[in-house]
């Protein structure tokens, strides 16, 4: 993808003090039937591909497809079994990305406060519980829907920043809201991404009185520093122990003849990361 102007993403660019929202609900004194916590029950990576140089293969996309032979799975794979399975066995399921909101509002205009990041939940997935971590806090900011009778997007792929991938980012569409930035580093398929200027997106989807996130779209950006100083984790087939930035196209040390590097909200080169998902609303012991 061609670099971004650092311009086009002025409306992901710092992290938002949630003082500064427009009139959100005041979250000292929140109303219970107002709160609610959602579990990401789907999570798809769509750009950047991660790269990989396989044994006796060469260089593959392994972001849909696993490496030939059984080498090992896509990226997607292990992101949807992480988030289904509890594969190391110690009662939580091993994926978990929470948004915890005050409130829940579907209106257009409305206005709240979200806590976004990696919590614990209870296996199996369809009788989950969800907690947060004492030293593992969700991240603070607030959340505004869609203006009433709107028909823009409330998140979209900042311009340029994007390859010819097929399926393609899919943006958020009305009836939608959209977080303001916050620091965020999401755990996919066991590999960790640090990304400033994160948001997150969804389309609401009431039944019942229930609501629902589809359509989602999280996006952040990892500058090419930070991805070249976390190391993938040791029993990664293949690219275990290496850095980050091995897997990522457009990178001096990966295999990638594509270069996907984008420009930051402060200039640095990295890349904007993109992952479509779907939520659900679960059950919880936190407060806010």
């Amino acid at each position: 993808s061609d670099a971004s102007d650092a311009s086009d993403a002025s409306d992901a660019s710092d992290a938002s003090d949630a003082s500064d929202a427009s009139d959100p609900s005041d979250p000292s004194e929140p109303t219970d039937s107002a709160i609610q916590m959602y579990r990401v029950s789907t999570l798809i990576l769509r750009d950047p591909h991660i790269h990989v140089d396989a044994p006796f293969v060469g260089c593959i996309d392994l972001t849909d497809e696993g490496a030939p032979m059984g080498l090992a799975p896509s990226v997607n794979d292990m992101i949807r079994d992480s988030i289904t399975l509890d594969e190391d066995n110690d009662g939580d399921l091993d994926l978990s990305l929470l948004m915890f909101m005050n409130e829940v509002d579907p209106t257009p205009d409305a206005t709240g406060w979200v806590r976004i990041g990696d919590g614990r939940c209870s296996s199996p997935m369809n009788s989950t519980v969800c907690r947060v971590e004492e030293d593992d806090p969700l991240q603070e900011t607030t959340f505004a829907n869609n203006a009433s009778g709107s028909s823009d997007y409330c998140l979209e792929p900042v311009d340029g920043t994007t390859s010819n991938y097929s399926p393609a980012v899919a943006s958020v569409e009305p009836d939608c809201f959209a977080s303001d930035g916050v620091d965020l580093t999401l755990n996919i398929g066991g590999i960790l991404f640090e990304m400033e200027s994160s948001q997150v997106s969804a389309q609401y989807s009431v039944a019942n009185g229930d609501v629902a996130m589809v359509g989602g779209l999280i996006r952040g950006f990892m500058s090419e520093q930070r991805a070249s100083e976390i190391t993938l984790p040791d029993d990664l087939p293949v690219v275990g122990g290496q850095p980050v930035d091995n897997i990522l196209p457009g990178s001096a040390s990966g295999c990638s003849v594509i270069d996907a590097r984008d420009e930051g909200p402060d200039g640095s080169m990295g890349w904007w990361f993109y992952l479509n998902f779907e939520a659900s609303a679960v059950d919880h012991n936190e407060t806010w």
